[in-house]
């Protein structure tokens, strides 16, 4: 009432939004004339206008302010910018936007979901704001639910966006890739769908410069990933996320919204743990608990949870398996639950989930020996997803299918994580008020109801509406006696008097019956009924179980029927096809609830197609045709293509033809000039110059094992003003080359040809298709005339078949049209209402009812076995339905109890969520500006990581020494002890904690194992790290720990039979550093320091040259021990220094040392120049200052010298290989928690604040981590990235030699772990390899070979020693 009476004096928000809209409407409207008189250069001119419009108001502005300053110069243009778009639409697609879609880009320009009816054209909604907000040139995205409606749509509102000078681009699976070109068609998609073939490929990043970007949820964050995992800048793909549109965004943004999107790499092989306790839980035979746990005793040996979706075990439960684990010894006392079988605990758990929980054919179905998930809201199979955390290899076992192995998660995302990153984010759905709390909660979206084109004319006086009994306006939907007393509504135009031209659809009361036998069996009746009278009836299941036990009903009361489910939807189209056909009856699951059009009369298109399919020849028909043309016999196809009533002459010879040209692919030896050859005679790539195109195609074909070979593509194709799109033609080019032999040589040219041409057969039986239903009968005879086997005739057969579905929809519009049937409720009502929403589509007519049983799951879990007492105590038989609204009114209040129940399911993940996204969001952040970051900006984060590193550790293994190792060694005995019992796994403790003091001798160590109580082994182990304390023990490790992050000393130089070459140098050179150390010390202790050491140092070059043998081997042994010797003197020495200065000297000092060894890092190596004074092979330059080194600097730069132009990189690659690793590790670890954290529910503390400390904690120390790990790698692992740079540079040097002479890499040298070749080189001759003296040169001058490129070839193959590879010459292939 309260609601009622504000809405009287401020009016209703919803229809004071409409009125606003109206307005804005009005507007563009009035715009019509003006742009309908423009040509089109003059709507190509609006929008450089528009752009520049908007730099001027932003220029100069950052964040919120130039977001601020967008919204308001948007909002102003948004009226022209309409009326431009609806003008272009109307020019090249035919369809002019209704004003109600007017009003749908709007609301989806404002940010909010747009509900809008099926039928009401939201893919051209959509190209409103989408043109609108691209105009910032910062790029928009529209996210469709598959990788087919991305390609669609875009392709359909394409050719608007061209018009309008914007660019259009769609990303697709395995990084399929391109852009709308109107002047481009796909090669052999001639006979495509027009909205289709313009997608000229290209690279990943032109796709994200593009103005708009369609493509599907799971690339678009899959890109994401991808990006925050590339160690090379130009791997980054994606630009920003400024503005995106959803569609079905309920599926997306609600279904789909925990759905983690994971980039992982492979983990061990799968466990046979996973067999093994799948045998266990079966064998173990266990029941599950019926009595109230808070008030009773268990009954059973396992509790469903359906809150938290967790199976759980009763004692008598975990007694049944443990005696089934030999293992445990229960009589001892020991049980499943100790700590050393935690990992039993893991499979035990998931194979519980997967025996009790996850049901065969509802959540998923086997095939092909494959556990393949089920979408629970459409009803689709869902083959590339799997159940994370071992589920799905527990429900393989469970199945005995074969268990695939686990995988290590290498970066993930949620979807709904995903698109909160957003600026602006809108989506549009037939179903979405329902769920308007959590798109508002989760997303900041307001959902908008949009009226449907008939009911916003109704609104605005254009149609008459009206409200009538059903009998009286359709006697044919009142499918029972009860429903005669429904009404309807019609709408009709002012001037017609021969009935309605639109209806609503009518919604019938639900039916609920005691049990679903009886459920079924009135669906069953209802269904017969329509049937008879001429009314095609979709009935909705809830799963493949149901539709299957709905299916044999209907078989034994002979009821002709098609069954949709995740098992045969391959079949999908051809069954909705027909779904609509007079008295059809088509049983599916959620599946044709959403992204399908059922057409009353049926789908033309589609029958046509399943009409060609029986009346043409088959594949295997055409495949035995195929192989008696390749086996010659070519009097024998003509005379089988003769006696086929389905095929002609023609289709031989054109097999024949076909057959020449993929046998020339097949069999070329010289691959890389078979395709520039076919790149010159395709008139798109005219004009290019030959010497360029050869350039490119090499370097895209060592692309195949370089990716930084694409890289270089680019950058000539630039150089040399080439269209980018060479570059993936190229790379489709050379791989059908390539891929041919080996297909061959797999399945034989008759099946690759076969299969080939009867794809271009079918689609050009498509085209026929296409052709004929929108009255092009001019390409429907060309295409009969140039296609053989297509007969003139099927030209009147498709007509006929147009023509039955036209005539066909006026009868099953006159019997009432679709009517739909729901066997059960589901949980969310916009699922119940897209089942719903499939009839009365565009105005149709169409009912709809659902059928309950009170042994539904909906109805036992609000109390519906309680009906079902007081139904069997009134003795009301199983047919004998209840209709009550009350009842309906309390089901739907169960489903929106559901709803939010499920809601807050959902809002409780986010809340865990919440910190590991923020992580996340830092983390991707920081390795970002590490990619992408300059030489300083990297030089100084290393120098940070590697002072807090040391500053850590001073602090730790020096100040807070005794404090830290009791806090290891507490944390320790916690990790290693049985919560219920107290018991500690000493062994396990002592292994982590011996680090931390001396190792005691052996029968120190029994006593320390003998102990069992956790105070007492605590007061033991802190009794040795003072003893240890006492005798520096820290102080040695401190100076472990320094030394893996700092190379203290200077390098040893060689030996030689003399002894060690400049010993005089590295004694000065040693003394140098050595001060640098002590100088914060008083002189006498430097003296007394420094007397000591270069005494000690003195022996051991007298004890070496006493022993120094003379052969290599004796030499290197003598200077490992040298090494030792001088380790020894030069540690004792600083541990004196560690324990006289204070922190922030030593670590000043530390850093000189630092900044020393990053100078030398920044030298060329010695060798590069050479220590002979010879020029520099890259510069040219003298290398006179390396002849003047002494040997200590020869040693350094032979160790940590990587050349100026590596630092950067190395530094980069070395930062970015922690994070990853150590991101990594978190991902896992966090994974744990959150599995763990529920228990803490039973100490009386609030999971989630608890999960949320201790994930803080955890981020915390990855960032310790990922610093101490940058800091200890970062000195020793120069040497090997200076061998890796060189290698690796050489390898290059050598494949342009090879790429200039012709030859190609078949496959790269193998490498063992010392860098010795295991596997040779192996070259295979290609370019110019073939080309005699005399013959005319390649590049197509017309000169001979000799005349023209003949010396350039000679002169560069005078470069290559044969003897660096392996050549293998290639064989001609036998046929």
């Amino acid at each position: 009432m309260f609601k009622r009476l504000i809405n009287a004096l401020a009016g209703n928000p919803v229809e004071r939004e409409l009125n606003r809209y109206r307005e804005i409407v009005e507007q563009i409207n009035a715009l019509e004339p003006e742009m309908q008189a423009r040509s089109d250069e003059e709507l190509r001119e609006l929008t450089a206008r528009f752009k520049e419009r908007i730099r001027q108001r932003v220029e100069g502005l950052e964040g919120d302010a130039r977001r601020e300053a967008e919204r308001q110069v948007l909002d102003e243009i948004l009226p022209e910018a309409f009326a431009a778009v609806r003008e272009a639409s109307v020019r090249t697609t035919g369809l002019r936007h209704y004003d109600v879609q007017l009003i749908g880009g709007i609301v989806l320009h404002e940010g909010k979901i747009a509900e809008m009816k099926t039928g009401e054209g939201k893919t051209l909604v959509a190209s409103l704001p989408m043109y609108l907000n691209a105009l910032t040139g910062r790029g928009v995205h529209l996210v469709t639910v598959n990788d087919y409606l991305a390609r669609r749509d875009g392709g359909w509102m394409g050719p608007i966006y061209h018009l309008l000078g914007l660019s259009t681009a769609v990303i697709g699976k395995e990084q399929e890739s391109a852009i709308y070109d109107p002047s481009y068609v796909d090669p052999g998609g001639d006979l495509e769908d027009e909205r289709l073939v313009h997608w000229r490929p290209t690279l990943r990043q032109e796709c994200y410069q593009a103005d708009i970007t369609y493509g599907t949820a799971s690339e678009f964050g899959f890109d994401y990933l991808r990006d925050h995992t590339a160690t090379d800048p130009s791997r980054v793909v994606q630009r920003g996320h400024v503005f995106a549109i959803v569609d079905e965004a309920d599926s997306v943004l609600i279904d789909s919204a925990r759905t983690p999107l994971i980039i992982s790499g492979p983990a061990g092989e799968a466990s046979d743990m996973y067999r093994r306790f799948a045998e266990i839980v079966e064998k173990a035979r266990l029941r599950q608990n019926t009595t109230d746990l808070e008030f009773e005793e268990p009954d059973g040996d396992y509790v469903i949870d359906e809150r938290t979706q967790t199976v759980s075990l009763t004692d008598r439960g975990i007694e049944k398996i443990e005696r089934l684990l030999p293992e445990i010894d229960v009589d001892a006392g020991q049980s499943l639950y100790d700590p050393e079988y935690y990992e039993l605990v893991h499979y035990l758990e998931n194979a519980l989930k997967a025996k009790y929980q996850f049901k065969r054919d509802k959540d998923y179905i086997v095939q092909d020996g494959r556990v393949i998930l089920v979408d629970q809201t459409t009803g689709r199979p869902m083959p590339s997803r799997r159940y994370s955390e071992g589920l799905h290899q527990a429900i393989e076992a469970k199945e005995g299918v074969r268990v695939r192995r686990e995988d290590v998660t290498i970066a993930t995302i949620t979807v709904q994580n995903y698109f909160r990153m957003y600026e602006k984010l809108a989506g549009m759905t037939g179903t979405a008020l329902t769920q308007a709390e959590e798109f508002d909660e989760v997303y900041k979206l307001d959902v908008v109801a949009i009226p449907t084109n008939v009911e916003y004319q109704a609104q605005n006086g254009a149609l008459e509406a009206e409200k009538k009994r059903v009998v009286e306006v359709m006697p044919a939907m009142a499918t029972w006696d009860y429903d005669e007393g429904q009404t309807i509504v019609t709408y009709r135009y002012p001037h017609n008097n021969n009935g309605p031209d639109f209806f609503k659809r009518v919604d019938y009361p639900d039916q609920v019956y005691r049990s679903i036998k009886g459920k079924f069996q009135a669906v069953a009746e209802e269904i017969r009924e329509a049937h008879q009278r001429g009314r095609p009836v979709l009935v909705g299941t809830g799963s493949v179980e149901a539709s299957e036990q709905l299916s044999q009903i209907l078989t034994r009361m002979g009821l002709k029927h098609e069954v949709l489910n995740a098992k045969n939807h391959q079949r999908e189209a051809l069954i909705v096809a027909q779904a609509g056909r007079s008295g059809a009856i088509t049983i599916s699951t959620s599946m044709a609830g959403r992204g399908t059009d059922i057409l009353l009369g049926g789908n033309p298109e589609g029958l046509a197609a399943k009409y060609l399919a029986e009346k043409l020849f088959n594949q295997e028909e055409f495949r035995a045709l195929v192989a008696d043309v390749l086996d010659g016999r070519l009097e024998d196809a003509r005379q089988k293509a003769r006696a086929h009533q389905a095929m002609d002459e023609a289709l031989v010879d054109w097999i024949a033809e076909a057959s020449q040209d993929i046998q020339r692919k097949a069999s070329a030896e010289d691959v890389l000039g078979a395709v520039i050859d076919d790149v010159r005679n395709d008139p798109a790539y005219a004009g290019i110059d030959y010497e360029v195109l050869v350039r490119l195609t090499q370097q895209i074909d060592l692309a195949s094992i370089d990716y930084r070979r694409l890289e270089r593509a680019r950058q000539i194709a630039e150089a040399e003003n080439v269209p980018l799109s060479l570059i993936p033609d190229l790379q489709h080019r050379l791989e059908e080359y390539r891929s041919l032999s080996g297909l061959l040589g797999q399945s034989g040219l008759v099946d690759t040809l076969s299969r080939r041409l009867f794809e271009r057969h079918y689609n050009a039986r498509a085209a026929l298709i296409r052709a004929v239903l929108s009255d092009d009968l001019a390409e429907a005879e060309r295409l009969t005339q140039t296609i053989p086997a297509l007969p003139a005739s099927l030209i009147k057969d498709i007509q006929a078949i147009q023509q039955d579905c036209r005539e066909d929809r006026e009868r099953v519009w006159r019997n009432g049209g679709l009517h739909v049937i729901g066997t059960e409720r589901h949980e969310a009502r916009r699922i119940d209402d897209q089942l719903r929403g499939r009839a009365a589509r565009q105005g149709d007519p169409g009912s709809s009812r659902f059928y309950l049983s009170l042994e539904d799951e909906l109805m036992l879990r609000f109390g519906g076995d309680r009906t079902k007492r007081i139904m069997e105590r009134l003795n009301i038989p199983e047919d004998m339905p209840i209709q009550a609204g009350i009842l309906s009114n309390a089901i739907e209040q169960a489903q929106a109890r559901f709803e939010s129940y499920n809601f807050d399911i959902r809002k409780n993940l986010i809340e865990y969520d919440e910190a590991v996204n923020r992580q996340r969001e830092i983390v991707y952040q920081e390795r970002m500006e590490i990619l992408r970051g300059e030489g300083s900006d990297l030089d100084s984060l290393v120098r940070r990581f590697i002072e807090q590193t040391l500053e850590r550790q001073i602090v730790r293994l020096r100040e807070n020494y005794e404090s830290w190792a009791l806090g290891e060694i507490q944390d320790a005995i916690t990790d290693f002890s049985n919560l219920e019992t107290g018991e500690v796994n000493t062994r396990g403790v002592v292994q982590r904690t011996l680090s931390l003091f001396p190792r005691p001798d052996d029968d120190g160590l029994r006593e320390l194992l003998s102990i069992t109580e956790g105070e007492e082994l605590l007061e033991a182990l802190q009794e040795l790290v003072l003893d240890g304390m006492e005798d520096g023990y820290n102080l040695q490790m401190l100076y472990a720990e320094i030394l893996r992050v700092v190379p203290l000393w200077p390098v040893l130089p060689g030996m030689g039979a003399r002894g060690i070459e400049g010993w005089d140098a590295f004694v000065r050179r040693l003394e140098q550093t050595f001060r640098r150390y002590t100088r914060y010390l008083h002189p006498s202790k430097h003296d007394e320091l420094w007397g000591t050491l270069s005494e000690g140092l003195e022996k051991a070059r007298r004890d070496l040259l006493i022993s120094l043998g003379k052969s290599s081997a004796e030499i290197a042994e003598a200077q490992q021990r040298m090494q030792a010797r001088l380790g020894a003197e030069l540690r004792d020495a600083f541990e004196v220094i560690l324990a006289e200065l204070e922190t922030e000297e030593l670590v000043e000092a530390l850093l000189e040392r630092v900044d020393e060894l990053l100078e030398v890092a920044r030298q060329e190596p010695v060798g590069r120049a050479g220590l002979d004074g010879k020029k520099d092979a890259d510069s040219g330059e003298s290398s006179a200052p390396d002849a003047e080194l002494d040997p200590v600097q020869i040693a350094e730069r032979s160790v940590y010298a990587i050349g100026p132009e590596q630092v950067a990189p190395y530094e980069r690659a070395l930062m970015l290989s922690v994070i990853d690793a150590e991101w990594r590790q978190y991902l896992t670890a966090i994974d744990d928690l959150r599995q763990g954290i529920t228990l803490e529910a039973f100490g009386q503390r609030d999971p989630k604040v608890e999960f949320k400390r201790r994930a803080f904690e955890m981020f915390d120390k990855l960032r310790e981590d990922v610093e101490e790990g940058i800091a200890r790698r970062f000195f020793r692992e120069l040497p090997r990235h200076r061998q890796i740079v060189e290698a690796q540079k050489r390898q290059e040097e050598l494949l342009d030699q090879f790429a200039q002479l012709g030859y190609r890499v078949e496959r790269r040298a193998s490498r063992g772990r010392a860098g010795q070749v295991q596997a040779p080189q192996t070259l295979r001759k290609d370019l110019w390899s073939n080309v005699g003296r005399n013959d005319p040169c390649p590049c197509g001058s017309g000169k001979k070979f000799k005349d023209c490129h003949y010396r350039q070839i000679q002169k560069q193959r005078q470069t290559v020693d044969p003897g660096e590879v392996t050549r293998t010459v290639g064989r001609r292939r036998r046929r």
